[in-house]
C-alpha cells in the first residue's frame, strides 16, 4: 500500500480554525492526556517536518528540534511556534539580496563564497547560485521563514499533543 501523505495522517480538528495565542493555553496544570504519538501526527500534518529535523527525520531549513525540550519549556516552545519571528536565530535568518538587474532573491545563505548559494524558503526548492558581482545590496530579514498560524487549523488538544511530542524528543545514542 502506498504511504499516506502527512495531511492524510490527521485531519485538523478545529473546523473553522482559531488564531491561537499563548493565553489560550494553560501551563499551570499537567496535561496527562496529551499524547506524543498523536503529537507526531500533528507535527507531520502541520508540515513542521518539511523544515525541521526531529530525531532522524525532517528537513534542515529550520532548527533541529531533537533536543528542543532541553532548551525550552513547553510554554516557551509554544510561544516560539505561535510567534515565529519573536526571536530568529542568525543561522536561520533570511538574506534578502537585491541584484543589479533589480530582481530580489531571498532565502538562507548556504554559501557566502563566490558564487553565493541561496536556499529559497520553499521546502524542496533548488538552491540558487548567484555571482557576487551580480549582488547590489544584501539585507537580513527580521521575519522568520516559518509562517505564523501553522497551528490555527488544529484543536487545543492537538496543540497539547504536539507539545507532548516535541518535549518527549531525545537525541539518539548513549
Amino acid at each position: 500500500a502506498p504511504a499516506a501523505t502527512p495531511a492524510a495522517l490527521i485531519a485538523p480538528a478545529a473546523p473553522e480554525g482559531k488564531a491561537w495565542t499563548l493565553s489560550d493555553f494553560d501551563f499551570t496544570q499537567a496535561h496527562s492526556d496529551a499524547s506524543a504519538p498523536r503529537g507526531r501526527q500533528v507535527y507531520l500534518a502541520a508540515g513542521c517536518v518539511q523544515c525541521h529535523r526531529a530525531g532522524l527525520e525532517g528537513g534542515l531549513i529550520g532548527p533541529d528540534l531533537t533536543s528542543v525540550a532541553s532548551r525550552f519549556s513547553a510554554q516557551d516552545l509554544l510561544d516560539h511556534i505561535l510567534n515565529p519571528s519573536k526571536a530568529v536565530d542568525e543561522k536561520f535568518r533570511l538574506a534578502v539580496l537585491t541584484l543589479k538587474d533589480g530582481t530580489t532573491v531571498s532565502g538562507t545563505l548556504e554559501q557566502d563564497e563566490d558564487p553565493v548559494v541561496v536556499q529559497p524558503g520553499d521546502p524542496g526548492a533548488a538552491p540558487l547560485e548567484i555571482a557576487k558581482a551580480q549582488i547590489q545590496e544584501r539585507q537580513w530579514s527580521d521575519q522568520s521563514p516559518m509562517p505564523s498560524g501553522l497551528l490555527d487549523a488544529f484543536s487545543r488538544d492537538q496543540v497539547y499533543d504536539l507539545l507532548a511530542f516535541l518535549t518527549a524528543l531525545k537525541p539518539a545514542g548513549p
